[in-house]
């Protein structure tokens, strides 16, 4: 986001690579639509659903809709089933920045608690809270610091089993900045296997390697297959470099243009695997 409200455009840029599990999406909707659900009048509730809905439709720039009733018979049908679909994309559509923020409304708003919240974020690993213990008394997003989640010095073994691709995506940058390029390796395909099991979902993938179920993910994802492709490549490289896979006592051979390559290439196949993941929610 250009100009976030509740955090600094620096902190909107890290979280761009944050994954908000199906799952928290899920809950957090249904605590909205049941508290539209508590209006007194179907008419009310519409309007309730209506201020949700244009919420979240500023945010990705989508035009908001104005409810128009004639003044006799009310709003028709058709307007109470197309909020009813509405809702279910309120956070949905939300790339994570926008879904920090509009979480920050809708507790200024009394329809979350800042501290419920912030449980459900560490829970799910995801490297931001809701901070309104401030003298301004006004709340505000805190990114987590690297340090915060864990030490980059510990051992790469720690990457496989991270909950959240932003911290990977922070630990693969520490990684560069340190010159450290077969960890940048490590982290990318941990980056990929990560994006994968989230993609493929279901418990019967969450303990395997990528390379396992590699073909499953190809048939449920939205990237071209060349992009498929690239993503199996460095699942494979990670295997085979000294120091990134496995312990060598060969030095590793890769250089620092081709680190930056992986790093880059790697973050934007995370955003538009996440894009084309909302999008289809949305279709």
């Amino acid at each position: 986001m250009k100009y976030p409200m509740y955090m600094s455009p620096e902190d909107s840029e890290k979280l761009e690579y944050e994954i908000i599990s199906d799952d928290l999406i899920i809950y957090l909707t249904r605590v909205l639509q049941k508290s539209t659900e508590e209006a007194e009048t179907s008419e009310e509730r519409l309007i309730r659903q209506n201020r949700l809905v244009n919420k979240s439709r500023m945010l990705v720039g989508q035009a908001v809709h104005i409810l128009d009733s004639d003044g006799i018979e009310g709003y028709m049908p058709i307007e109470y089933a197309w909020h009813d679909a509405e809702m279910a994309l309120v956070l949905r559509r939300l790339a994570p920045p926008q879904f920090a923020e509009l979480l920050c409304e809708f507790v200024n708003d009394g329809l979350y608690k800042c501290e419920e919240l912030n449980e459900f974020l560490k829970k799910d690993g995801v490297s931001f809270r809701l901070n309104n213990d401030n003298s301004n008394e006004r709340i505000e997003i805190e990114v987590l610091d690297i340090e915060d989640i864990v030490d980059i010095e510990e051992s790469h073994s720690l990457m496989e089993t991270s909950t959240n691709i932003g911290h990977l995506v922070r630990r693969m940058e520490a990684a560069l900045q340190k010159n450290d390029y077969s960890l940048v390796v490590h982290s990318s395909a941990s980056i990929f296997e990560t994006l994968a099991k989230i993609v493929v979902k279901g418990a019967s993938v969450q303990d395997k390697t990528l390379g396992s179920f590699f073909d499953s993910y190809r048939k449920d994802s939205s990237l071209p297959d060349a992009f498929l492709d690239y993503i199996k490549n460095i699942y494979t490289l990670r295997n085979v470099t000294p120091l990134a896979g496995h312990g060598s006592t060969q030095n590793p051979n890769l250089t620092q243009k081709e680190a930056i390559v992986i790093f880059e290439i790697t973050k934007a196949l995370v955003k538009i695997e996440h894009r084309l993941q909302r999008e289809n929610y949305s279709s």
